[in-house]
């Protein structure tokens, strides 16, 4: 009964560690995703910063402009569409462990 006790015991020890390497591994790569993010902003206001007024406003009509063709593109491909959201596959092939006899592919039907 003792060794069961010690064993949950390591258990919860050992989830403790996981959890405390999975809180440091998530606060490196946080640090990594706001460092990029940092440097981007700063490449981007010395770039701009260059940069008449007009220039900055004709850039931001460009973009504007750019962005609102491709959503009249996307949305009028959903109106003109076909109907089908994607091609059905011809056959799906299933993973066989070596040694198996399992078919190659799924039937329409089982």
């Amino acid at each position: 009964m003792k060794k069961r006790v010690r064993a949950r015991a390591r258990a919860g020890e050992r989830r403790k560690e996981l959890s405390e390497n999975y809180e440091r591994a998530a606060g490196y790569i946080s640090q990594k995703i706001l460092l990029a993010q940092r440097r981007w902003a700063n490449a981007m206001h010395s770039v701009f910063v260059r940069l008449s007024l007009r220039q900055q406003k004709l850039i931001f009509l460009s973009i504007g402009i750019l962005i609102a063709v491709y959503c009249g593109k996307l949305i009028y491909d959903g109106l003109a569409g076909d109907g089908r959201l994607m091609e059905a596959p011809a056959s799906i092939k299933i993973p066989v462990m070596p040694g198996r006899s399992v078919p190659d592919t799924i039937d329409k039907k089982r």
